[in-house]
């Protein structure tokens, strides 16, 4: 798939896996732009050294664990790039808990932001791909949910599962 042209939107593309997917797909040609929740000087920096590369970059901030934000990061990064046609659903909450000690408000809150966000933003996503335009979504999840699960980390894992 030659990407070089199309628009990613990254979600967590500040930090860890979605910095470095970000700035691989600017290094092949994207313009990306590179969500964050709360890493904003990390989505900065990553968005700077895309555009430094040579392709166009820009950011946006939203909480993905609030369906009602999904559509409008997806218009704010085609306002600011163009037509979005690669998504890359990389966020993540990483809380400690355990099956013992989950509390119900942990939980949803895992869930709403790491599961149920990348639904929610799949759906705008494919809402807002023009009609003749071909698009790609890359789910991110953990080779731990089918391995050896990281066992202070399971709401964590359950969503990641999920995805």
């Amino acid at each position: 798939m030659d990407i070089a042209g199309r628009v990613a939107l990254v979600t967590g593309g500040g930090v860890r896996v979605g910095r470095a997917l970000a700035l691989g797909l600017g290094r092949a040609g994207a313009d990306v732009f590179v969500h964050y929740n709360r890493s904003s000087a990390g989505a900065e920096a990553t968005a700077a050294v895309i555009a430094a590369g040579g392709t166009r970059s820009a950011i946006g901030s939203a909480d993905l664990a609030d369906p009602a934000v999904a559509p409008d990061l997806v218009a704010a990064a085609t306002s600011a790039l163009g037509p979005v046609s690669i998504l890359v659903n990389a966020a993540s909450g990483f809380p400690a808990d355990t099956l013992a000690d989950v509390s119900i408000e942990g939980w949803q809150a895992t869930i709403d932001f790491t599961l149920a966000g990348p639904v929610f933003l799949t759906q705008a996503f494919a809402a807002a791909l023009p009609a003749d335009a071909g698009g790609a979504v890359v789910n991110i999840t953990d080779v731990k949910t089918t391995t050896t699960p990281y066992r202070k980390h399971f709401s964590y894992m359950v969503a990641k599962g999920g995805i």
